[in-house]
This record gives structure tokens, C-alpha cells and sequence, in this order.
């Protein structure tokens, strides 16, 4: 529900060099240091997302199965017919 409601919002359409939910390709570099490496990174902000997606209220654990939707998304997208 919050990917559908908030993330999306950047990571739909790779806004601002936002990986997208359907490539995988954007998300493999990120993962170099792990989906530990990712998390910090959305916890703390990385160049255009603010810190926690700029939800200072969202939890680590909320904000770890967040990510982790993204990714296995990312992963598992297949193209509509």
C-alpha cells in the first residue's frame, strides 16, 4: 500500500534517476552492497529522495518491506501482452 501510494510516485516512472518498479537493470547497482546497503541508503537519503522518502514518521521496518516490494518487483515484471 505505500509503494502504491508514495513510492510510486518517483519509482513509477524514474523520476529524478529513481530506479523503476518494472527494471531491474536500475535497481542491480544499487544492490551492490546488499539490500542492508539499500535500506541505509533509503533511511538516510540518497541525491533527490529525502531522507525515509521524506516521511520522517515511516518506520525501518515499513520502509525495509517497501523497498523490498520495489525490488522483487523489479525482479519478477513481466510486460503486459
Amino acid at each position: 500500500q505505500l509503494v502504491q501510494s508514495h513510492c510510486v510516485t518517483c519509482h513509477g516512472d524514474g523520476k529524478e534517476g529513481a530506479p523503476r518498479i518494472d527494471d531491474f537493470g536500475a535497481w542491480k547497482p544499487r544492490l551492490q552492497k546488499g539490500m542492508d546497503g539499500l535500506l541505509k541508503s533509503a533511511i538516510s537519503g540518497h541525491k533527490a529522495m529525502p531522507a525515509r522518502s521524506g516521511m520522517a514518521s515511516l518506520s525501518d521496518t515499513d520502509l525495509k518491506n517497501a523497498v523490498t516490494y520495489m525490488v522483487v518487483q523489479s525482479a519478477t515484471y513481466k510486460a503486459k501482452p
